[in-house]
């Protein structure tokens, strides 16, 4: 477990949120299916959040607010892809409301969040900026 996955259970205990901690292998195929779904097919490797398209970016406090709007509206259990710069580690939370929070309490890194049939992936990157794409 990376130390951000780690800083993250810890909130979810916090918050009595129930959740899954998923393995090294699932995180990869998680970033392998957002990439097929939304990204660029010419940026095959690289950061993730510079492949995705198609997608309507906010930055700053419109991008917080953007990114508690969408997690809030989702229903069912919802993928958290951490991206540590080492590799991407995953956590599957039971509502996205119940991250939307954590998110709030966290600090900033780079997050992806999906569903268990990648409809949509909403992403915050190292620049401040959240990206929501979905089909």
């Amino acid at each position: 477990m990376d130390n951000i996955q780690k800083d993250l259970v810890e909130l979810l205990v916090r918050q009595n949120v129930a959740y899954t901690t998923l393995l090294p292998a699932d995180a990869k195929k998680w970033e392998t299916s957002i990439r097929a779904a939304f990204g660029d097919p010419r940026k095959k490797s690289g950061p993730l959040w510079e492949a995705l398209e198609g997608g309507i970016s906010y930055q700053g406090e419109e991008g917080a607010n953007a990114a508690r709007t969408h997690l809030s509206e989702l229903r069912g259990p919802v993928i958290l892809l951490i991206d540590d710069w080492k590799g991407y580690s995953a956590i599957e939370i039971s509502r996205g409301a119940d991250l939307a929070n954590v998110l709030e309490e966290s600090y900033n890194f780079r997050w992806y969040v999906t569903n268990s049939s990648v409809d949509f992936v909403l992403c915050r990157n190292d620049h401040d900026f959240v990206t929501f794409c979905s089909r």
